[in-house]
């Protein structure tokens, strides 16, 4: 088996190509850890076009890296290393704090985490209620 390894915010890139293919704007506001990984992150989503990248670096966390095992081109099994557990109180404030700044120009939310923790306590909701109040 011939492993792959992709970062933890793999799939919003596809996401982001995606809407920026239809020729919109999107940023993406995350959290990553204090790790090589969370470096070569950044770097890999700072290239995208018409995407703001807003990455809040927790030396708590690990980057997310997801391992997966190819044989005869199909996917055999996948490892994730990664950091679930809810993000901490400053961490929170500061996502919400760049989400409420980045709701101002746009007109739509995304909310995508698969349980890594980053959208636990109530953060989802929160996200939507503000994006509410602005009309979106």
């Amino acid at each position: 088996m011939k492993p792959k390894r992709y970062y933890g915010l793999h799939s919003f890139n596809n996401v982001a190509r995606n809407i920026a293919g239809l020729g919109g704007q999107t940023r993406c506001i995350s959290v990553v850890g204090n790790d090589q990984a969370g470096r070569d992150l950044t770097t890999q989503i700072g290239n995208l076009e018409n995407l703001d990248a807003r990455l809040i670096t927790d030396a708590s966390r690990k980057t997310s890296i997801k391992t997966r095992y190819i044989a005869s081109g199909q996917q055999m099994m996948r490892a994730d290393d990664e950091t679930i557990s809810p993000i901490d109180e400053n961490i929170r404030k500061m996502l919400l704090d760049a989400a409420v700044l980045g709701l101002e120009d746009f007109s739509a939310l995304v909310l995508a985490d698969y349980g890594k923790g980053v959208l636990s306590a109530g953060i989802a909701g929160e996200l939507i209620q503000i994006a509410r109040l602005k009309g979106i």
